[in-house]
This record gives C-alpha cells, structure tokens and sequence, in this order.
C-alpha cells in the first residue's frame, strides 16, 4: 500500500531548454514562456495500472491550459518503469496528439521502457522516430514539425532555432517586426 501510494502520482513538472546557445539540456520551468506549440515535462517516476488514471489527467490538463500545446515533449529520464496499462496510455495519448495535428515525442526514455512499448506494440503508436536519445538536440528533430503561421506571430521564442529561421526554413524577421 505504502509503495501503491508514494507512485501512483508520478512528478509532472514544466520544462524549458536549459540557457546557452548551444545546450541541448532541459530544466524546470520557474517563470519563463512556453512554446506556443510545443509543451515539454519532465515525468519522474514509473507509469505503470497505478498511475495511469493520475497520468492521463495530467496530460489532459496541458490541453486545458493551452490548446495551442499539440506537440508534447517528455523529458523521461526519470520514467524507470512502464507496464502495459502504461505503454496502451502513452500509444493512445500518441494517436490522440497526432489527431490534433501535433505528436508526442520523448527524450532519453530508458530502453527497458522502450522494450515494453515495442512488446506490446504500442510504440507503433508513438514512432520511434519520435524517441530521442541522451546526447541528441531533440529541439532540432522537432522545430521543423512547428506550423510555421503560428512561430511567425510567437512572441516567446525560447529556442535558439526560433532566433534565426522559422520552422519551413524561411529565415526570421527580428523581433518587432510584423
């Protein structure tokens, strides 16, 4: 019970690249924008029949907060275990993202984990295009998938791709510029 209770709520916090032109590292987010598509988290603990439900929630609520957010980037470090309630919740949370026209994505996902998505066929759902290893500037796979209209009108621009091109490759108008 005591096990059941300290994991059935696994962290969910925002997150933002790490400062640095060139750093491909994430931290919490305190007090900086988000992306207007892109939302990224941080999931600390397993995913498993116990967390499910707390899960779900969770990620439904970043659609509440902000429609805008279509493309979801985990940062899974701390997912050290995923059961098969939780690879059926991560394959459906990828087909239902994709609908709304963006994708779920993950960051340095523990390949025990991946074991159990490819199993039981979950990580057709998801793409393993979409996981990114340790080492790998996952914001430069995903800022070319951003809708071009809405980053050309984004006052946030938290990443360093945003500063130069939009995500179609056009190049950036300074800030400022209608």
């Amino acid at each position: 019970m005591v096990f059941l209770e300290r994991t059935a709520r696994p962290e969910i916090r925002d997150a933002v690249p790490a400062p640095g032109a060139h750093s491909y590292h994430f931290v919490p987010q305190t007090d900086e924008p988000d992306c207007c598509q892109l939302k990224m988290v941080f999931i600390d603990g397993p995913i498993y029949f116990g967390a499910v439900d707390h899960v779900q929630r969770r990620l439904r609520d970043i659609d509440a907060a902000d429609p805008g957010h279509k493309h979801l980037l985990v940062l899974a470090p701390g997912i050290n275990f995923i059961d098969s309630s939780g690879a059926e919740l991560l394959g459906q949370e990828a087909r239902r993202r994709r609908q709304l026209g963006g994708g779920l994505y993950f960051h340095r996902l523990h390949p025990s984990a991946v074991d159990v998505l490819a199993r039981s066929g979950h990580l057709d759902a998801i793409g393993r295009e979409n996981l990114h290893a340790i080492g790998s500037n996952v914001i430069d796979a995903l800022y070319p998938r951003l809708d071009p209209q809405i980053c050309r009108h984004c006052p946030a621009r938290i990443f360093s791709q945003c500063q130069r091109t939009l995500p179609d490759g056009t190049p950036r108008e300074p800030a400022g510029t209608p």
